[in-house]
């Protein structure tokens, strides 16, 4: 009887261990007693826990492909995504199978089939961005960028692309998301990775600033080696109505100007190049060439190749070892902007050109100064005993010298044959005699240092005989005067 009792003991405790074996799937004591296990062969589970995931009842896993090659951090389809090494595997290209055409208008891409816009990555939850799409039409390269509807996307070139069939459609080798699938990066397959935020390179992005760079002291932040040590390397910046390049040309100075690796920066076509600080214009080199300075927006009609200075403040020092130079009212006066040049000598003096006249000026403050200048004016049609040239040289003035010319055929109806000149208000008054009526008849004259005027000078033409039935005659007077000083404080 103790037999029997000891023989049913031990063949209960082998059985409760088949019974759970039979229910549970353990094949061994070491499963049974929660010791770590491994299978070889086929096993079938009704649920397999993976990291908190889970692989359903009924489905078939190749444990040896889906857990030892490649370790699994992460699996997509087609897509892989491996952790060891890190490898994102793109899609293979799709290049048939489609069942519509694709169309662009501006950067609109447009599917007549739904079927091939989620061939291309559309969805209504979880939208792919950055499919490499290509139109057989040139062919054309593009990257969708934003989905607009099921049928429609934006990509990232612009123009018209009659519908026709498409010549393939790939997928991006990765896509970056949000927890709630909104996209945000890609790479595409040609390798071109796009972010839809703000970026960051040793820093935390600008929220005003699409790509911002932290740099050390005096390290670029930003470097660009052409493809060969000869080969210019540039920087394009472009929008719909101007493009823009900066960098170093080429061995053979061919990107502009013929200058072998010299430092460019160029304007494409009919565009303004500008220069401002404090939220003001400074400079601007124009499309004709001019250089325009002081905020002046325009130079002169017709102006080519000018520099054109608008009016600046005098400075009240000199500088060393150079020159300053600036437009302002000379003296003060407004409506006579000229030229203003200081040297290193003297800071009370100046020099200022323009309007025809070279001034050298006092003390900036006193007004003064000594000027050459010109005075030029023509006579009106001529006719009678004589005519008049208002050249208006002012009292006091010490005339240099004159030039003469008949602008339009001089004529007599009376017989007159030639045409005298002479000052009003100067001590010695004759100019030439025996002037012939012949358009351009020239006279040049430099005059004695002792022709001080008396008066405001005019000329008076007269014919050698009789009277003027026609003709202009043209006087040019150059003389010298004094500027009257400004009242003391």
């Amino acid at each position: 009887m103790k037999k029997f009792k000891v023989f049913s003991i031990i063949a209960g405790f082998l059985l409760i261990p088949a019974l759970l074996f039979g229910a549970t799937g353990w094949d061994t004591w070491r499963q049974f007693l929660a010791k770590a296990n491994t299978w070889t062969g086929v096993q079938t589970f009704t649920n397999i826990n993976v990291t908190g995931g889970s692989v359903g009842a009924g489905a078939v896993v190749d444990l040896v492909t889906e857990l030892a090659s490649p370790p699994v951090i992460g699996k997509t389809t087609p897509a892989e995504l491996w952790g060891s090494p890190n490898v994102s595997k793109g899609p293979a290209i799709i290049n048939s199978g489609f069942t519509g055409t694709i169309s662009r208008s501006t950067t609109t891409l447009t599917f007549s089939a739904a079927a091939d816009a989620i061939l291309a990555g559309y969805s209504a939850t979880n939208p792919i961005l950055g499919t490499t799409i290509i139109h057989p039409t040139g062919p054309v390269t593009m990257y969708i960028t934003a989905w607009l509807s099921s049928t429609s996307a934006t990509v990232d070139s612009s123009g018209t692309l009659a519908a026709q069939t498409p010549t393939s459609f790939q997928l991006p080798i990765a896509t970056f998301v949000t927890s709630a699938g909104a996209a945000k990066g890609w790479m595409n397959a040609a390798g071109n990775v796009y972010f839809v935020g703000n970026q960051g390179i040793g820093t935390q992005p600008d929220s005003a600033i699409p790509y911002f760079i932290k740099a050390a002291d005096l390290a670029p932040g930003l470097a660009m080696q052409s493809t060969t040590g000869t080969n210019a390397a540039t920087f394009r910046v472009a929008n719909d109505g101007a493009q823009v390049y900066y960098g170093a040309d080429n061995s053979a100075g061919s990107f502009i100007g013929g200058r072998a690796y010299a430092g460019v920066f160029w304007v494409i076509g009919a565009r303004s190049a500008i220069i401002g600080t404090n939220n003001l214009l400074r400079l601007e080199v124009d499309s004709g060439g001019n250089i325009l300075t002081g905020g002046l927006t325009a130079a002169g009609t017709s102006a080519a190749k000018v520099l054109a200075i608008g009016e600046g403040t005098a400075p009240t020092t000199a500088i060393a070892n150079g020159i300053q130079k600036w437009s302002a009212d000379y003296n003060g006066g407004a409506g006579d902007n000229r030229l203003h040049f200081m040297g290193e000598a003297a800071a009370t003096a100046a020099t200022a050109i323009g309007s025809g006249k070279v001034s050298v000026k006092g003390a900036v403050a006193s007004a003064g100064g000594y000027t050459r200048q010109l005075a030029e004016a023509v006579s009106g049609a001529l006719s009678g005993a004589s005519g008049s040239i208002a050249v208006n040289v002012p009292t006091g003035a010490r005339i240099l010298g004159v030039q003469l010319r008949v602008d339009t055929l001089v004529t007599s109806g009376d017989g007159a044959t030639s045409w005298t000149a002479a000052y009003v208000n100067t001590p010695t008054t004759a100019i030439t005699s025996g002037q012939a009526f012949t358009k351009n008849t020239k006279f040049n004259a430099v005059h004695p240092a002792y022709e001080i005027t008396t008066g405001t000078v005019t000329i008076t033409i007269t014919p050698n005989s009789n009277t003027f039935s026609a003709g202009v005659i043209r006087a040019i007077v150059y003389y010298e005067a004094i500027d009257n000083l400004s009242d003391a404080a």
